[in-house]
């Protein structure tokens, strides 16, 4: 599959033109994986690409740094005014690359604002283990009803 920005894909198996989102995941400003999504939420990504945190550059001097679950929540995030976020590549990653990993020095306080279902509370575990208990803070995200709060970040932004 190639396009050019803009444009939409071409689907070389079926050939038919298909409307993503391409989620850019950057290093410094270099292009370092890219990761699409589709109307009907397949993703799919570049392959044998470096797994990072989705929008690294916008954290690289924060010293409070937001971590979400996903790339539509990390834009949820942004709309409502929070730049000083990234989304984990692929839910909890086997390895986090230490040079992507806040240095105690730059983020004090890590705001871990994962799903609110077991698997993002979970998580939201292992992201408190990995970068240090001691500095991360969790979101428990407010009530819909009586008997359901909202899931994540983008679910509260569309309410």
């Amino acid at each position: 599959m190639k396009g050019h920005p803009g444009e939409p894909l071409m689907d070389a198996l079926n050939v038919k033109t298909l409307v993503v989102i391409a989620f850019t995941y950057r290093r410094n400003g270099a292009l370092v994986s890219c990761k699409y999504r589709d109307a009907v939420k397949r993703f799919w990504q570049e392959v044998d690409t470096e797994k990072i945190f989705y929008g690294l550059d916008d954290v690289k001097n924060a010293t409070d740094i937001i971590i979400v679950e996903g790339e539509i929540d990390k834009l949820a995030m942004e709309e409502a005014g929070f730049r000083n976020c990234v989304s984990v590549p692929d839910g909890a990653p086997p390895k986090i690359s230490r040079k992507d990993v806040p240095a105690p020095d730059q983020a004090s306080r890590i705001i871990l604002a994962t799903d609110g279902d077991p698997p993002g509370q979970a998580l939201a575990e292992e992201l408190a283990r990995r970068l240090g208990r001691e500095r991360c803070w969790r979101v428990k995200w407010p009530k819909k009803n009586e008997v359901e709060s909202f899931k994540d970040a983008n679910e509260v932004s569309i309410m």
